[in-house]
């Protein structure tokens, strides 16, 4: 009893200190505002950072940020030297260096930005230029990457690779490389800061994720745990996932500043004023003159708007009534436009989303099946650098949850033999796909009762079968006995003969005898 007094004493002590225990996890930051960064106190910022936070406070861990260079990162990981890996492009070389958490964080691509006044409209421009990249980047490694795509084209150029992306927009403007490419996230928040120019060319789609060193043994329970957190907080849209990707991600608005020729431009402007004062009163004249004739042309222009009017709605009720919506990318101005419809498909409300804006790629995107998603980035992508059309049906799940299948076609829209946009069509085929795969089941079920009745038939045709062959049996051994019968029957015909010969015979003889005995007496 005092044995167990005392190891219960133990045990009341030594709860307190395990209770304290948290798991240390060392994790790995760089530099790539707004999705992670040092902040201007010093502390780790941005969406990953607020992710890892929340998951780390709800299971207990201890979080220590481990700061370096992309490629220090990288190297730290592989050498098991940090536990976790944040904001990491899944590809089939990391894939064999790292472990990945299995549910997509975020989707990304790349985008090529140049020097200011550059206006670099294909990529066969890039053509004996230096290009500025993250040195290890899946941007510049990985397939479909810079290499790639320099190989493809068959370009000489020479590539830069910078320690961050800060230093690609330092180097692109002061005139040190003529090109260089970010992911999107970057260069949306951070191109404002430089004088550079961003172009129409993106390119590379990817699953972004947490990355793990390949051989420790708490990675797969990290994955496991991660996993779990993202897909409740996915699952609910007030989540730190979704406010987090709102403040960091959801898009910059640019602020508009006064450099020093403006302010000129602007005194120079009023000094022509009282110039442009005394000329306007002669202009008035002929502007009196002119706008009778306005007047005629805004009636008749009036008159086109109204038609122009009607044919728009008779064209939203046409689509509304046959489920298919449209929308257009323009890749000069990066700008996205929507049909009704389509947002009705969406079901998405116009008015929450800025005309032409990227959000309707990005809302979109999100409606496919996580692992459609790549295709029909990838297939877009390459209508849009390579005119390449494409026409493929998807589950598609919509922003209010509703379950439909659609149908999305898309082509080029092109200019002189020059590719300035991409058109295309959103359908919804729910209806359609709810008779095929009825049709399917019966089908199916059909296919099954054929098989049933042909196993029975056969089943049946073997019995009967074995029921000929024992009738074959038993008529043979019934020939076999008739002829047997009638072997005995012969020789039973036979004997009786010699018995009824043999009884004659006596019969004769005794009548003989008596004859004979009758003479002798």
């Amino acid at each position: 009893m005092k044995k167990i007094i005392i190891l219960f004493v133990i045990i009341l002590i030594s709860f307190p200190i395990i209770a304290e225990d948290k798991l240390h996890l060392r994790i790995g930051t760089y530099e790539n505002a707004p999705k992670i960064f040092t902040d201007g106190n010093g502390n780790i910022s941005g969406f990953w950072a607020d992710i890892s936070n929340y998951i780390a406070v709800k299971e207990g861990w201890k979080l220590e940020w481990i700061h370096g260079d992309w490629d220090q990162c990288l190297e730290r990981l592989e050498n098991n030297e940090i536990d976790i890996l944040v904001d990491v492009g899944i590809t089939p070389n990391r894939q064999k260096r790292f472990l990945f958490s299995n549910e997509t964080v975020l989707m990304s691509w790349s985008r090529l930005y140049t020097q200011q006044g550059a206006n670099l409209e294909s990529l066969l421009e890039l053509d004996g230029k230096k290009i500025a990249g993250l040195k290890g980047s899946f941007n510049i490694e990985e397939p479909e990457g810079l290499k790639d795509i320099i190989n493809n084209f068959g370009l000489n150029c020479e590539i830069v690779e910078l320690s961050d992306y800060h230093k690609v927009f330092e180097a692109l403007e002061k005139g040190e490389v003529f090109a260089g490419i970010t992911n999107k996230d970057f260069g949306a928040f951070n191109e404002i800061k430089y004088n550079i120019e961003r172009t129409p060319i993106i390119f590379q789609p990817a699953r972004i994720q947490f990355a793990f060193p390949v051989n420790s043994e708490l990675a797969p329970k990290l994955i496991e745990i991660i996993d779990s957190n993202l897909i409740q907080l996915k699952e609910d849209n007030k989540s730190i996932y979704y406010t987090s990707m709102e403040r960091y991600l959801g898009g910059v608005e640019k602020i508009d500043f006064f450099p020093l020729w403006v302010k000129i431009l602007i005194v120079f402007i009023l000094g022509l004023a009282v110039i442009f004062f005394v000329l306007s009163r002669f202009l008035k004249y002929q502007v009196n003159q002119k706008t009778m004739l306005l007047k005629q042309d805004i009636t008749e222009r009036k008159k086109v708007e109204e038609e122009l009017q009607k044919n728009e709605a008779l064209l939203n009720s046409t689509q509304q009534l046959t489920k298919v919506g449209g929308w257009k990318w323009n890749i000069e101005n990066q700008t996205m436009f929507w049909t009704d419809e389509t947002y009705r498909i969406h079901e998405i409300d116009s008015n929450e989303i800025k005309t032409g804006s990227t959000k309707h790629i990005e809302d979109g995107i999100k409606c496919y099946d996580e692992k459609d998603q790549l295709v029909i980035m990838e297939a877009f992508q390459k209508c849009a650098s390579e005119g390449i059309s494409y026409d493929m049906e998807f589950p598609f799940t919509t922003v209010k949850g509703n379950k439909i299948w659609i149908r999305t076609t898309a082509e080029a829209e092109k200019e002189n033999g020059e590719i300035v946009g991409v058109v295309g069509n959103i359908m919804d085929i729910t209806n359609r796909k709810q008779v095929e795969i009825e049709l399917e089941k019966h089908q199916n079920n059909l296919e099954n009762l054929v098989k049933e009745q042909t196993d029975k038939l056969e089943e049946r045709t073997q019995k009967l079968e074995k029921s000929q062959q024992s009738l074959v049996f038993l008529l043979e051994d019934m020939n076999e006995t008739k002829m047997e019968l009638e072997k005995k029957n012969k020789e039973l015909k036979q004997f009786n003969k010699l018995f009824v010969d043999r009884e004659f015979r006596i019969k004769e003889l005794r009548d003989k005898v008596k004859e004979l005995e009758g003479n002798v007496l």
